[in-house]
């Protein structure tokens, strides 16, 4: 299934924008200002899951993934502010949840350790 996200303006002559993402999509949010717009999505057009977290300008193009290294599979996030993001994720059978920033830094687990 292909899905596309348009990020369409208010101004009366501005025309749609494409986000430029092939994978499938899962929950969209936009930060408190309006400026940029996070969501869950597969890597790419050949990842079964959306799981992996990305960022993109509200101009549209290229979304940046945050946390490329992170093994685990992200099931739903807010924005905190403008520039922070708190996200539920999975690895393996357990949850976890943290804060990463906008710009894919200061990823931070803050939930306890069950065990």
């Amino acid at each position: 299934m292909k899905q596309k996200i348009y990020i369409i303006s208010t101004e009366a002559e501005a025309r749609p924008t494409l986000v430029i993402h092939t994978g499938k999509k899962g929950r969209m949010a936009w930060c408190p200002d309006g400026r940029q717009l996070a969501f869950i999505a597969g890597a790419d057009t050949h990842d079964p899951t959306a799981g992996r977290l990305f960022v993109v300008p509200a101009r549209g193009g290229e979304p940046q993934r945050l946390a490329t290294d992170f093994q685990g599979s992200f099931d739903d996030f807010e924005w905190v502010d403008n520039t922070t993001l708190q996200f539920l994720a999975s690895q393996g059978v357990a949850s976890t949840m943290g804060t990463i920033k906008a710009d894919g830094s200061q990823m931070e687990k803050t939930d306890k350790d069950w065990g």
